[in-house]
């Protein structure tokens, strides 16, 4: 999708940039208000995960057409082998590679592969302190929004971010240990 959607093929979309300017901050609202519970190494590294965020919201500028929701449910594997991208509410114009990690996190999420080689193989070009620094925008969203009040029309969606928010730490500590 990167290399077909770039130029995006959908003009006046808002860019990922505009749209994401909230979700990635969700360091800076825990540093606001933090949970009693919260882990050590996040507590410890706030100040640090704050500007990691913005610096990977900044990292997002680009013109390629961008899902931004990029996980497994949204993959439908056709009987022929290709895939079909669905649900794009979320569509944005943003750098190609934003996707790409994505679903990187879904698959570790899920297990199965290691992030780390995938990002390595199929991420190669990018930047690694933008990875890393988008990463912890992601993770910054999911440990912000799975600690809001349950969702009534979604019953489960909380528990979700909840374990991508866990998944995605785990992640970002072995890219940023310090």
């Amino acid at each position: 999708m990167a290399e077909a959607f770039t130029p995006s093929p959908v003009p006046g979309l808002p860019s990922v940039t505009s749209s994401y300017a909230t979700a990635f901050g969700g360091w800076e609202r825990i540093r606001s208000n933090p949970p009693a519970d919260l882990d050590p190494w996040v507590r410890s590294r706030l100040d640090g995960l704050c500007r990691l965020a913005d610096h990977g919201l900044g990292s997002l500028a680009g013109g390629s057409l961008l899902h931004a929701d990029i996980r497994a449910d949204n993959l439908l594997i056709r009987s022929d082998g290709t895939v079909a991208v669905v649900d794009w509410p979320w569509a944005r114009n943003g750098a190609a590679w934003f996707d790409q990690l994505l679903l990187c996190v879904n698959v570790d999420l899920y297990g199965g592969h290691d992030p780390e080689k995938l990002t390595v193989h199929y991420l190669e070009t990018v930047n690694r302190d933008d990875i890393t620094a988008a990463l912890a925008g992601v993770c910054g969203y999911f440990t912000d929004i799975a600690r809001q009040p349950p969702d009534q029309g979604l019953p489960t969606v909380r528990a979700f971010q909840r374990a991508q928010a866990e998944s995605t730490l785990s992640w970002l500590r072995r890219r940023h240990p310090t």
